[in-house]
């Protein structure tokens, strides 16, 4: 069977809309990075080191996945 992969982006607020979706879904958060957790190679102002690079939500019937725009990049 063919499953949807979704990736969602975010302007700032993906960790509250992660745990919102684990919560009404029945689902779990199986990783949250942020930006400020990555590696110094990959600079961001102080100011974005909170945001969300990438997140993976899991349910039994589907997976979803998403982030914050990068700074400086379009939402």
């Amino acid at each position: 069977m063919i499953q949807l992969a979704a990736y969602l982006s975010y302007n700032g607020n993906c960790a509250e809309a992660m745990a919102f979706y684990a919560r009404v879904l029945g689902a779990r958060v199986d990783a949250l990075i942020t930006f400020g957790q990555m590696p110094e190679a990959m600079p961001v102002p102080p100011e974005h080191h909170d945001k969300v690079m990438h997140a993976h939500l899991v349910h039994p019937d589907f997976e979803l996945m998403a982030g914050d725009m990068p700074p400086g990049q379009p939402y």
